[in-house]
């Protein structure tokens, strides 16, 4: 939809804008069971933690992927992406977990923090004032986040596996 988002690698949450949560969580509710709550953070008033109910014990399976349009190129976050932790109740075979999302009721901008670049190489480009991400092999390591300014050189702009993204203009979509 063309919201504004930004890249916040002091961020350790993906954050959404309490509009797209809104969407989002529907999109959990209708489509997949899920049903989500959200917990007021005593050390941010206006940001609350998410968590979630699924009809499963199977957790992967039972949570959708989320996608972000980005420049009009998709960037696909699994559930092993988001998910936290979660408790599973075997005598209803569901589960309840902490997700790595969380709502900011007082701005309307998403955030891309830490959680999501453990799941994505992402480059920012100082002199080009521009973003890229590429799908990080195995996200169970810790990924880089390369800085490039103009005293650096060691990034081709062409063939680095990065995508070429403008740092305004950016949307969301979910799947």
């Amino acid at each position: 939809r063309g919201n504004t988002l930004l890249v916040d690698s002091g961020n350790s949450m993906i954050t959404f804008a309490e509009r797209d949560s809104q969407q989002i969580f529907r999109v959990f509710q209708t489509s997949y069971g899920i049903t989500c709550y959200l917990k007021r953070l005593s050390y941010a008033p206006t940001w609350t933690e998410v968590y979630c109910l699924a009809p499963s014990m199977y957790v992967y399976d039972a949570y959708p992927p989320i996608d972000f349009m980005i420049s009009e190129k998709n960037l696909t976050l699994y559930p092993q992406d988001y998910i936290e932790k979660c408790n599973i109740f075997h005598h209803n075979q569901s589960s309840f977990c902490l997700t790595k999302l969380e709502v900011d009721h007082g701005y309307n901008y998403n955030i891309l923090g830490a959680s999501f670049m453990h799941s994505f190489n992402t480059l920012f480009d100082l002199e080009s004032n521009r973003v890229g991400f590429a799908r990080s092999r195995d996200t169970n390591k810790i990924q880089y986040i390369h800085i490039r300014n103009s005293k650096e050189s060691s990034f081709s702009k062409e063939g680095d596996g990065f995508a070429d993204l403008p740092v305004d203009h950016m949307g969301l979509s979910p799947k």
